[in-house]
């Protein structure tokens, strides 16, 4: 019961869809550029993590990530996706070139 609560509440007040995440393509995997919210900036501090899902691989994976704050610009969060998994190589190999797509998250968590 907890769980649900807890999937409910993560589900209705913590989770966003980006439109214009950008992917800049590197050569070890990819970086993820997304502006985020006033809620997620304030929660995010300078760290923590957050779950992306990116319809365009999979609509029914959610996948752990650390966050890092732009240093020129609070409002973008960044993530780095190293090409090291079939998810994370999947990505790498969807983007031939850097791009803009949509992604849902969820977070962030401490």
């Amino acid at each position: 019961v907890l769980y649900a609560l807890d999937a409910t509440y993560v589900y209705l007040f913590m989770c966003e869809k980006i439109e214009t995440t950008a992917y800049h393509v590197l050569s070890s995997g990819v970086r993820i550029s997304m502006p985020v919210s006033e809620r997620f900036q304030k929660q995010a501090g300078r760290a923590g993590f957050a779950y992306i899902n990116l319809p365009w691989i999979n609509d029914k994976q959610w996948h752990p990530f650390s966050l890092f704050e732009d240093p020129s610009d609070p409002s973008i969060q960044q993530m780095f996706l190293m090409k090291n998994g079939d998810w994370t190589s999947a990505v790498h190999m969807a983007l031939s070139r850097d791009t803009t797509r949509p992604c849902w998250i969820k977070g962030p968590f401490p």
